[in-house]
């Protein structure tokens, strides 16, 4: 199978990265400093549930499916 290297669809990490950003910037917060900014990531981070993390692994197989249906186009993932 041709894997379309960059598409989200394939890449799960993609929606981890987007569940990270809604937490830091929640409700337009902005931070003053880098030691804010960064403790704003690590407290996202550690609010992330592993089984959120584990239903994306497992989504992986009917994410190629979709994209090899889809012919490489992207899908709703």
């Amino acid at each position: 199978m041709v894997w379309p290297a960059r598409s989200p669809d394939c890449n799960p990490i993609e929606n981890v990265w987007s569940a990270m950003v809604s937490r830091v910037y929640a409700h337009g917060r902005q931070y003053d400093n880098v030691d804010q900014l960064e403790a704003a990531i690590f407290a996202a981070w550690d609010s992330i549930e592993q089984e959120y993390l584990l239903q994306l692994l497992k989504s992986m197989p009917r994410r190629c499916l979709a994209v090899i249906k889809g012919k490489g186009a992207l899908t709703k993932y």
